[in-house]
């Protein structure tokens, strides 16, 4: 890993073991985090506030939950992984019969590895999640559950940070910060919206839009914002970004705005069919990059350090790997080839194939 995905990975690290909902200090937790990185501001929606058709829910906050079976073994332990508790589950101490605890369990049979994920965020009740191995191995008897945790009035947090640039124009990105121990699906937005953030703030005196950079709770935490900001945001927002989902292996998507051909649509399926082409080498054989001002013509044994990169890039450009495959296959984030295919390419050593 080059120096920022390794920064980008120990911050995932450190944000994944945290328990995370719409509300609570899991939340306040992880913002405190991303604040080490980020000069963002933490704001509160109290409990009980209408926003649009909705009211911020109760806080919920959790520290303990398992069952035990009848020799005191946890069979199902909250401190193993917080995905074994229903989201927003109220607080229960009692015991009961397999039967009666199976009716407050969750699982998913076509996935009898994995524990699902399950929340209960506006009907009160309580539950855990297993796997459905351990839930066919649960035997007849009687089970202690434990559930402490509490929900009453408090708040919902978020994050906001505005960078200024030129104009008073702005750019929204939005991120989520209410999934438990789950990466793709939950850090790696607010981690990649951290460290955009991060670059956006090096740069701030060079750009032309104002950026505001949120980190809220899924649905409740976008409604109170917007019910918080509507009359700014209809009136300076001109594009908006939700960033979700980025941390798979699989090639970058996009979600089109209802209308389909706003400025936001327009930019990121232009930049999307830009950035991602397949090259192919215009010279046989290795070109003399030194007579280009492309390699040192000063021979070292590190000399070669410096242009390792392109190197490896002009192996693969064969016509039949993309920029992204190429960086994958190379170890090398893709933003960091950008610059070496434009010289590249003004030097008419790779050509882009056309498809």
């Amino acid at each position: 890993m080059s120096g920022l995905d390794q920064q980008m990975y120990k911050l995932v690290k450190r944000l994944f073991p945290i328990c995370r909902s719409i509300t609570g200090n899991g939340v306040r937790d992880t913002l405190n985090i991303i604040q080490e990185i980020i000069p963002i501001t933490q704001k509160e929606i109290a409990s009980g506030t209408k926003v649009f058709d909705w009211t911020v829910p109760d806080e919920w906050n959790i520290k303990d939950a398992y069952v035990k079976d009848e020799k005191g073994n946890k069979v199902i332990d909250f401190k193993k992984s917080n995905l074994h508790i229903v989201g927003y589950s109220t607080p229960f101490r009692g015991k009961l019969s397999l039967k009666e605890l199976r009716e407050h369990l969750y699982t998913l049979p076509e996935q009898p590895e994995l524990i699902p994920y399950i929340t209960s965020y506006y009907k009160k009740r309580w539950g855990f999640c297993l796997t459905h191995n351990i839930y066919k191995k649960l035997k007849e008897g009687t089970y202690e559950v434990n559930i402490n945790s509490t929900l009453e009035p408090g708040s919902l947090t978020y994050g906001e940070l505005i960078i200024k640039g030129k104009t008073d124009k702005e750019i929204l990105i939005s991120t989520y910060i209410c999934h438990p121990s789950l990466a793709n699906n939950e850090l790696s937005g607010p981690v990649v919206a951290s460290y955009l953030a991060k670059y956006l703030l090096k740069k701030n005196e060079k750009l032309r839009y104002t950026y505001r950079i949120i980190f809220i709770p899924e649905t409740i935490g976008s409604i109170a914002y917007i019910t918080l900001h509507k009359n700014h945001l209809k009136k300076k927002v001109i594009a908006g970004y939700v960033i979700t989902c980025v941390g798979d292996p699989g090639p970058f998507s996009y979600l089109q705005t209802r209308r389909e051909n706003t400025l936001v649509d327009r930019v990121t399926i232009h930049v999307l069919m830009n950035s991602n082409n397949k090259y192919i080498n215009t010279i046989s054989c290795e070109p003399q990059l030194g007579k280009r001002g492309l390699y040192p013509t000063l021979s070292t044994k590190t000399s070669g350090k410096g242009v390792r990169d392109m190197m490896n890039l002009l192996a693969y450009c064969d016509g039949k790997y993309d920029l992204l495959q190429i960086a994958e296959k190379i170890n090398c984030p893709i933003w960091t080839l950008f610059p070496i295919v434009e010289q590249l390419v003004n030097n008419n050593l790779i050509k882009i194939v056309k498809e």
